[in-house]
């Protein structure tokens, strides 16, 4: 296993024969020179088991500064390759507020253009940033 990063009371690593994410808690382990050993034997979905956890070698570790345990992920898939940037215009709104109120109208695919959007790289879904 090896450590991806710690947070509040957790580190948080990964398999690696399949790379699947995991956290242990950071009193359940000691300090070595390669890392941690865990208490307890940490066994994965695909069958590797090990209770060393190894530090990545000449990259620094992001630690929480305000101790939360919480990463962004996907609603659908929890994936945490996440993408942001506006919605843009919308050609939909613009078509409809063109029937409605001729020239004039086309400015309405302009409405909700700022809003940041957020999409997952794994599954394809999107969503507004700040709801879920």
């Amino acid at each position: 296993m090896k450590l991806l990063h710690e947070s509040g009371r957790y580190y948080y690593i990964s398999c690696e024969r399949c790379s699947k994410e995991n956290k242990v808690l950071k009193v359940s382990c000691q300090s070595n020179d390669i890392g941690y050993k865990s208490n307890a034997v940490i066994m994965c979905s695909c069958g590797e088991s090990s209770n060393i956890i190894k530090k990545p070698a000449n990259k620094q570790l992001f630690q929480d500064t305000d101790n939360s345990n919480e990463i962004l992920r996907c609603p659908k898939c929890k994936s945490t390759q996440l993408s942001a940037g506006d919605k843009g215009f919308s050609l939909g709104k613009s078509a409809v507020g063109g029937a409605l109120l001729g020239g004039v109208g086309l400015l309405g695919g302009l409405i909700g253009s700022k809003k940041l959007m957020v999409g997952c790289m794994s599954c394809g879904y999107k969503w507004e940033a700040g709801t879920s």
